[in-house]
């Protein structure tokens, strides 16, 4: 049997995304006892205090994911110096503008991004996708979309991962032309 280190092959990458989980001691406990495996780990405290406290004393470099917010809680986040990137969730970090400028900070503070659209649909994944292909490849880590997560198809035209990859599909603006009346029957659900 293969450790999980062992599968990883040129050009991969391993990270661990413990998605707040775990208590700072059982992080400890679990990424000390791991220490020779070469991965990341992304949040694996519920809060960012949690996750300092835990960054300091394990060897994995850490991405801050589900705490960062926007681009002013970034700014403490690169004062503590504590994490080697960050996920950032075009959802949660105020669209577009505030992806690019959480973007435009970690390149110049030379940390890791990871594009992501937290269970998003066509939408969000043509914007993820458009951000990612524009963000400089010292800082760019991964896209990480979700469409096959969720039941609405949008726009059947709209870019999809193929092989392992996605890029823009060339067409104007995201590249979506939405069914408006899908977008109508979701406000309705709510």
């Amino acid at each position: 049997m293969k450790l999980a280190g062992e599968n990883i092959r040129e050009r991969e990458t391993l990270v661990v995304d413990a998605n707040k989980f775990w208590k700072p001691h059982e992080a400890r406990r679990v990424l000390n006892a791991t220490a020779d495996i070469d991965y990341y780990i992304e949040q694996p405290c519920s809060t960012y205090e949690e996750c300092v406290s835990v960054s300091g004393s394990v060897k994995q470099p850490m991405i801050l994911d589900e705490s960062l917010l926007d681009p002013r809680f970034l700014l403490r986040a690169l004062k503590d110096d504590a994490f080697e990137g960050f996920g950032c969730k075009i959802t949660r970090v105020g669209g577009l503008t505030g992806m690019r400028a959480i973007r435009d900070l970690c390149g110049l503070a030379g940390k890791i991004i990871t594009c992501d659209d937290a269970w998003g649909g066509d939408l969000s994944t043509a914007a993820t996708t458009h951000i990612s292909v524009a963000t400089s490849p010292s800082v760019f880590f991964s896209t990480y979309v979700s469409t096959d997560f969720s039941t609405i198809d949008y726009d059947p035209g709209a870019s999809k991962v193929v092989n392992g990859s996605i890029k823009p599909n060339g067409l104007p603006g995201l590249g979506v032309s939405p069914d408006e009346s899908l977008l109508t029957l979701v406000a309705e659900f709510k």
